[in-house]
């Protein structure tokens, strides 16, 4: 039987799911078997909230967005053959355009919402549901602006049709449930990384040093260089907290400090708030409200 604390129980495991205890996401008690280092755990569980964001940038930004635009021009009919912003004639869905949308929106996406969902992930409840439910107002508070700026002549192209701002929201809400049942589809089938395991090792390693370099140079940039600074500075707070966190586990601790965690979900919870009410002033801005 495993000894692992109880702070490194599975999101998983039902008595984790039913107490809401802290815990770190994906983690495993047969991570305390002969051969598994906690180095290689964190390195796991970085890798799958990486690639759960990837996932789910490729189905929701990108074959999600192409849905929605051809959504638009359903709604807005009188728009069909309008340029956009960004060079597509609205109404007209090519081949070379719908690849382009998926992969290079649906990466882009995804790579910012995995590295969100990384950050911030260890500091909610292990319990399916909850999890679920609380990611939907974390991600339309940080995902909206991405989708949704009021300056954008493109919502005037539309002539700021409420349907086409809502499908749009609708689609960023997504983001949160679905990246919680992509991290629990990925947890049941990535390895645990035992002594040897050299490839399994390198290649968790490998995403986890991307996903550094897209944190580093891509998404803090991008929140503390936009309108997003308050919620950015906060969700630097949670990231910080987060790699305390990991320390605390590659180094065996038996439990984190209380106030690590108090700390981490103030600032997930000032990072939403701040979110919403740049997502809210968007939205409205979008539709003509104001």
């Amino acid at each position: 039987m495993s000894n692992a604390p109880t702070w490194y129980g599975s999101a998983n495991e039902p008595a984790a799911a039913a107490t809401g205890d802290l815990q770190v996401s994906g983690t495993d008690p047969a991570t305390d078997e002969v051969g598994v280092d906690p180095t290689n755990e964190v390195l796991r569980d970085i890798t799958r909230g990486g690639l759960a964001g990837l996932i789910v940038g490729v189905l929701l930004a990108g074959v999600g967005g192409r849905l929605v635009m051809r959504l638009a021009a359903l709604i807005v009919p009188e728009a069909i053959g309008g340029v956009t912003e960004n060079g597509n004639v609205i109404g007209v869905i090519t081949v070379g355009g719908t690849f382009a949308i998926v992969l290079a929106i649906g990466l882009l996406f995804g790579a910012v919402a995995g590295s969100l969902w990384v950050t911030i992930s260890p500091w909610l409840p292990a319990s399916l549901r909850t999890r679920a439910v609380l990611a939907i107002p974390i991600a339309i508070g940080l995902g909206t602006l991405g989708l949704i700026d009021d300056r954008n002549p493109d919502f005037a192209i539309l002539g700021r049709d409420p349907r086409v701002i809502g499908s749009l929201v609708l689609l960023v809400a997504l983001f949160g449930p679905a990246l919680v049942l992509a991290e629990r589809w990925l947890d049941g089938r990535l390895p645990h990384a035992r002594t040897g395991d050299t490839g399994i090792i390198a290649g968790y390693a490998l995403v986890t040093a991307i996903g550094l370099l897209l944190t580093t140079f891509l998404v803090v940039p991008m929140f503390l260089g936009s309108d997003l600074l308050v919620a950015g500075l906060a969700l630097v707070v949670v990231g910080v907290s987060t790699l305390v966190l990991w320390w605390l586990r590659i180094g065996r601790q038996q439990a984190p400090p209380a106030w690590l965690g108090v700390i981490a979900r103030a600032g997930l919870v000032v990072a939403t708030v701040a979110g919403l009410a740049v997502a809210t002033r968007e939205v409205m801005g979008a539709a003509g409200i104001g």
